[in-house]
């Protein structure tokens, strides 16, 4: 009877070790879930202020990497090399210029835009937060699809004479300019070439927020909440998002925190680097609308809404991302068993007649493998059709004997890869979701005798 007194009575003293490792003087212990409880936060609301904070910090850095580049800055064009894969959002289908666009109170800068016919463009205007403001194209402005447009501050100069005016919401806004190939690559960068941004030299333009330089493989962690600097990267732009008051006093709420003590700033460093990021990395496999072996951004219609994960994941893996309307991006990293896809294997894609991807555009279509192994096949590539009007189409390190050439993309041998469907202004089948990529099928011991080419 003594002993086993003797053992609750050790019992009871480790507990209230244990407590008091917890709780001194009625304070909680810096750096654990009871003081940042205490402090008003949950893990989960530590990690949600993580994701969203980080898409602005996405675009400050690749603000400090453009304007960085030699005779570039801010208020100039540049023209992207044809086929260039190295930028930070590759796309082989179409010709392609970007320009960081800064205005202040008294003046404005003015885009001239050539007239375009019969081939797909649009200038999409985004905002510090990479939202899309506008994209200026036939379809959105009928009445003045070409000419002169005037971005100025909202509220701010008068609008330049003879100009249609683009209102933004801050200082700066990102343009890129997209105009389909078209199999005419001369005639496709003529039309480039022709986009004038007008300067005024009379614009007082800020330097880029400075933060810590990060990559993708080893992004900014608990640092982003240091003080001073997340204020004023939260002050350098306002967010369009309905949720921003209570994200952005949550942020602050984080960051006091972690300023708080040694222990706590591990803390939050701790859960960026265990929970947070895995859990951005496991919604990268599955964000937008998950279809066959497919994941696409089709229900994203007019812009991010109030997805703040979805508007950072995209930053983060491919920045510049654009509205559905203009083109709903299929993803697929994973064959139709989930497993990934090697270049080693061979993978079938086959559309029925009634499926074409032509079909379902009122632009062009195009599939790309990533890494980039050739050019692209699209709606103008010379494809050969099945005999009931369908069409096939193979992806691997090797042609097969059975699937037309003109039918194949080449993927690296011995490694992963992803494809890229690309739909340019989808119709409301595509929008709608009615309309999806077929499965990817690993074909080695399938029978293809329904599949067949003429």
């Amino acid at each position: 009877m003594r002993n086993i007194l003797i053992l609750i009575f050790a019992g009871l003293l480790s507990c209230q070790s244990s407590e008091k490792k917890i709780l001194t003087n009625g304070k909680a212990e810096p750096g654990t879930n009871t003081s940042l409880a205490r402090a008003g936060l949950s893990e989960k609301e530590v990690i949600d202020s993580y994701i969203y904070l980080m898409a602005r910090y996405f675009v400050i850095r690749q603000e400090r990497l453009d304007t960085a580049e030699k005779n570039l800055g801010y208020n100039k064009i540049k023209y992207t090399p044809l086929g260039k894969t190295d930028s930070s959002n590759p796309n082989l289908d179409v010709a392609y210029l970007e320009a960081w666009v800064a205005v202040d109170d008294k003046t404005c800068q003015v885009l001239e835009v050539p007239k375009i016919t019969n081939r797909y463009y649009t200038v999409q205007v985004m905002d510090e937060w990479a939202g899309v403001i506008t994209n200026i194209n036939e379809r959105n402005y009928p009445q003045h699809p070409n000419g002169a447009f005037a971005f100025c501050l909202k509220n701010g100069p008068e609008t330049p004479k003879g100009s249609l005016r683009v209102d933004l919401p801050s200082y700066k806004a990102k343009i890129l300019a997209r105009i389909e190939r078209k199999g005419s690559d001369g005639e496709a960068v003529r039309l480039l070439k022709a986009f004038k941004l007008v300067r005024n030299d009379e614009t007082e333009i800020e330097p880029p927020q400075k933060i810590p330089m990060f990559t993708n493989e080893d992004l900014i962690r608990g640092e982003a909440f240091e003080y001073p600097m997340v204020e004023t990267v939260l002050r350098s732009a306002p967010d369009g998002m309905k949720l921003k008051d209570d994200l952005q006093n949550r942020v602050r709420a984080v960051a006091k925190y972690a300023a708080q003590s040694d222990a706590n700033k591990k803390q939050i460093e701790d859960l960026i680097q265990e929970k947070a990021l895995p859990q951005l990395n496991r919604y990268l496999g599955s964000m937008g609308e998950r279809k066959n072996s497919w994941i696409t951004t089709a229900p994203y219609r007019d812009g991010f809404g109030e997805d703040y994960w979805f508007r950072t994941a995209t930053t983060y893996v491919g920045i510049w991302w654009n509205q559905s309307k203009e083109v709903v991006v299929f993803i697929s990293k994973k064959d139709m068993n989930d497993r990934e896809l090697l270049g080693d294997n061979t993978y079938l894609m086959h559309f029925e007649k009634d499926q074409l991807p032509a079909k379902e555009v009122n632009a062009f279509w195009s599939l790309t493998v990533n890494p980039v192994t050739r050019s692209n096949i699209s709606n103008l590539s010379k494809l050969t059709y099945g005999r009931d009007g369908s069409l096939t189409l193979a992806i691997g390190a090797k042609p097969r004997s059975n699937i037309p050439l003109t039918n194949w993309i080449p993927a690296a041998p011995g490694k992963t890869f992803s494809m890229i469907l690309r739909m340019y202004s989808p119709k409301d089948s595509v929008l709608s979701s009615q309309w999806t990529a077929p499965p990817v099928i690993q074909i080695e011991g399938l029978d293809l005798q329904k599949t067949s080419q003429r």
